[in-house]
């Protein structure tokens, strides 16, 4: 019985290392959910200015395309004055007057390059029109003018340069994944009955069953890129029975894939303990291909684009 417990309080704190615990009495939460203003960001935004100067030299010529899946790019302009560079791109969240930037990857030329610890990146809106946003990250405030309303996502079929290509090689990740075992133990315990849903447009939904063993409660939500064989969850937010509450600074986590195909997955990932290294396995299987938009409506409106 003892060596029992042990193994299930393992499971349980790999568990949490994946983002699937998300109580709510967490004490990094702000407001509710809430919008970022019903204006649509979708589409491409050039900086103006900077705390008030439109002399903008080198790399601060720059312009953000943010899509409709959640990704973006950002480019800088090059010394002609006309053409443009890429430089880095992952996923963002726009919503509760903030815009969330997870940088996953950059690029050398026409070559991306994934980090392997994304950055976040988040700033307050302080103002918003369809035509010109203004941010500001503690240090500086940032002006913006829309150039377009061109969707990237919608040429491409999913994820523009430096965001998410939908899956692992040719197998997409679209759909509602529930957790069946740990290490290879089936019984799963109390929150460690999960399953997600991954969007279409780049969100996802984390679900724990309720005692009833056929309900399921939402615990949190955010963004998610898969690419070369990882999944990078973006955990922007949690639930509090209906509410939501975003973190004041969302939580990024990585993890391998091991193995996948239409109608299963397998994550490694390591834990330390006293300093040595535990593997641990986690085995998903689809339970349908519907991935919705938004994480089954996890996100608000504004998020959504």
């Amino acid at each position: 019985m003892k060596t029992s417990r042990i193994y299930l309080f393992m499971l349980m704190a790999m568990v949490m290392s994946f983002g699937m615990i998300a109580c709510g009495n967490d004490d990094d939460k702000s407001n509710p959910e809430g919008g970022g203003g019903a204006v649509n960001i979708v589409g491409v935004w050039r900086l103006v200015s900077v705390n008030g100067s439109t002399d903008l030299q080198y790399e601060a010529k720059r312009r953000y395309s943010f899509n409709s899946d959640h990704t973006y790019l950002l480019e800088d302009q090059k010394n002609d004055n006309r053409t443009w560079r890429k430089r880095n791109g992952g996923t963002y969240v726009f919503g509760n007057n903030k815009i969330i930037l997870t940088r996953t990857g950059y690029y050398s030329g026409s070559d991306y390059y994934r980090y392997d610890t994304p950055i976040v990146e988040p700033a307050e809106v302080v103002s918003m029109s369809d035509k010109t946003f203004t941010i500001s990250d503690g240090k500086n405030t940032l002006v913006f003018e829309r150039e377009s309303y061109n969707d990237s996502a919608k040429n491409n079929n999913g994820g523009t340069n430096g965001g998410s290509d939908g899956g692992s090689g040719n197998t997409s990740i679209v759909g509602v994944w529930r957790l069946t075992d740990i290490n290879g133990n089936t019984d799963l315990q109390y929150e460690a009955k999960r399953r997600y849903t991954f969007s279409r447009d780049q969100t996802y939904l984390l679900e724990d069953q309720k005692n009833d063993n056929m309900n399921w409660r939402r615990r949190n939500t955010g963004t998610y890129e898969v690419r070369d064989n990882k999944i990078t969850l973006t955990r922007t937010g949690y639930y509090s029975g209906e509410y939501l509450y975003w973190y004041d600074s969302p939580i990024v986590e990585t993890v391998d894939i091991a193995s996948q195909s239409q109608n299963s997955f397998v994550i490694k990932l390591t834990e330390y303990s006293y300093g040595q290294p535990v593997e641990y396995s986690m085995t998903f299987v689809r339970e349908s291909y519907d991935g919705g938009g938004s994480g089954g409506d996890a996100l608000p409106d504004s998020i959504r684009g």
